[in-house]
């Protein structure tokens, strides 16, 4: 973990800047979008690694978000987007239980060693019938394929670190720390090399095989 920390620390600027080029302006939109259709339209949440807090500023709206994140030089930038800003790591969440109405993760799981921990975290912060939403890479996707040739080329030094997950993986870790699965959403079907014109569409799970991203929701019960 403290050398995630720190690789994200060296690259905080890199990494956002990666959202204002015009294929990061799409996959931002688009994955906002998803997360806005599966998260409830108000209340206290959590973004959990929520880096320079790109998501947060899309999200606010109507909602009271927390940013965590464990890298300063991440929550420096975020500072502009996030009212609340914690330094922590989902592993061991520095709050109490039952305080929060929904809680989001955007692609975070790639880079966690200890899923079952954090899905138990996660759960106790919660309050009942609260919502987590989950993005995660489809790693059967083209865009899967290509971030994988990354991390094993070590060509991109955030990715170099991150490790794809499985769909069954994820819900089934969820699934042990008392967390039902309500459904998925899918999106950004075209090839990871292109910038599509026009608004990025959201599919059901197991309507866009090709989909890049992944987001799947999650009731406490």
């Amino acid at each position: 973990m403290e050398t995630i920390i720190h690789v994200f620390n060296k690259n905080a600027k890199y990494y956002d800047s990666w959202y204002n080029t015009p294929l990061g302006r799409v996959v931002l939109e688009a994955e906002a979008q998803a997360l806005e259709a599966l998260l409830p339209p108000q209340g206290v949440g959590i973004d959990i690694g929520a880096g320079t807090g790109v998501f947060a500023q899309k999200l606010v709206d109507g909602r009271e978000i927390v940013c965590l994140d464990p890298a300063e030089e991440m929550l420096k930038i975020c500072s502009g987007r996030c009212i609340h800003r914690v330094a922590g790591i989902g592993e061991k969440l520095p709050f109490r239980d039952a305080c929060f109405d929904f809680a989001y993760m955007v692609t975070v799981l790639e880079f966690i060693s200890d899923l079952d921990r954090l899905m138990s975290e996660v759960k106790e912060v919660l309050k009942r019938d609260s919502t987590l939403s989950i993005l995660i890479i489809n790693r059967e996707s083209s865009w899967g394929r290509t971030y994988d040739r990354v991390i094993r080329e070590k060509s991109d030094p955030i990715l170099a670190l991150a490790r794809l997950v499985d769909l069954e993986y994820v819900r089934n870790s969820a699934a042990k720390a008392g967390l039902r699965f309500v459904e998925c959403i899918e999106t950004l079907d075209f090839p990871p090399d292109t910038v599509p014109s026009g608004r990025v569409r959201l599919y059901r799970l197991g309507e866009c095989l090709d989909c890049g991203v992944r987001v799947l929701k999650f009731i406490k019960p």
